[in-house]
């Protein structure tokens, strides 16, 4: 009876743990900033559109989305449901990007493209409405300047604590 209690608490603290370790990866769905009833989320772990569906469905308040351009053919289809009903804003950045503009702009109610990550916060800290969640969700790997996804995060973060 003794071992059975004992294996269950160390399966319990091994569950613990591991949980523990999941919640604490940097740039997975980090609140970066919560300022007049909008709450800034940096994504940018996020990087194929599986993980970025997962965190977009995770909230019900209107989603500002800030998407990173792919210089690969993906299908953006998946997201049609989120962007009819949860979606209200769709920032793209980087080199131009007619997959996502051409799969999804018509259903937004917002579309726009920016050249590089600070001006598409800059957008969206303009075009917020209280109740938004404002998502940094790239869906793709890092590219020039950053060389992976943590500098991407980091730079986001700083980027969203600047403003005003």
């Amino acid at each position: 009876m003794n071992k059975i209690k004992l294996y269950k608490e160390e399966l319990l603290a091994a569950r613990k743990k591991s949980l523990a370790s999941f919640s604490d990866m940097d740039y997975r769905l980090e609140s970066v900033l919560f300022k007049d009833d909008v709450e800034w989320i940096n994504d940018s772990k996020a990087t194929d559109l599986e993980s970025s569906y997962y965190s977009l469905s995770l909230f019900k308040e209107p989603i500002i989305w800030i998407v990173e351009a792919s210089d690969l053919q993906k299908d953006y289809s998946i997201f049609e449901r989120l962007a009819r009903y949860q979606i209200k804003t769709i920032v793209c950045y980087g080199g131009y990007e007619t997959n996502i503009k051409y799969s999804l702009a018509g259903i937004v109610d917002n579309y726009a493209h920016k050249s590089s990550l600070k001006e598409a916060v800059e957008f969206a800290n303009e075009f917020k409405r209280r109740n938004n969640v404002i998502l940094f969700s790239p869906s793709c790997s890092s590219k020039n300047p950053f060389a992976n996804y943590k500098e991407r995060g980091l730079y986001f973060n700083e980027l969203v604590k600047g403003l005003k």
